[in-house]
């Protein structure tokens, strides 16, 4: 918490006391400021945790390209303030690592499509024409931590056609 915010906290804290000490009921006035105390604290914690997502996200960038040749599927990428981690893969999160996923919906599907995880800057793989059939796909990229959750404001979207 930052040294401002902890001088508000206290201040509004010795306030309050105050005014309800002046009315009486101490241990009252020592509950009631205590509460407010752990609800504002607990608040600006919060703030300040969702701030730091933002930032964190807002850091990262990644470039890449995708190629489809018959159903040989290639993906390429480099990233920013992000690091592939193969050996943390599917475990416990680390700031700042993680992997790539690509989101394949078929035309008018239901749901979030397919998944493909993305194990390598310079990845290669044939899709199985039972899983991938032939049509029109909205493919989704996006970067996701070890645990495979979606860093939010990674996501990016194309068209791509599978013979």
């Amino acid at each position: 918490m930052k040294k401002y915010k902890m001088k508000t906290v206290l201040a509004s804290v010795v306030v309050a006391s105050m005014a309800l000490t002046a009315c009486g009921n101490e241990e009252e006035a020592a509950e009631e400021v205590s509460a407010d105390l752990v609800e504002e604290v607990d608040a600006e914690a919060d703030e300040e945790e969702a701030t730091e997502e933002d930032a964190d996200a807002a850091d990262i960038d990644y470039t890449y390209e995708l190629n489809l040749d018959g159903r040989t599927l290639t993906f390429n990428w480099e990233a920013t303030n992000f690091e592939l981690s193969v050996e943390n893969y599917g475990v416990e999160n680390v700031d700042g690592e993680g992997h790539a996923h690509l989101w394949f919906k078929a035309e008018g599907e239901e749901g979030s499509g397919t998944r493909v995880g993305i194990n390598d800057y310079n990845f290669t793989t044939e899709l199985d024409p039972e899983e991938f059939p032939a049509g029109t796909y909205e493919v989704e990229v996006e970067l996701a931590e070890n645990n495979h959750t979606s860093i939010p404001g990674t996501q990016k979207t194309e068209t791509v056609v599978i013979d």
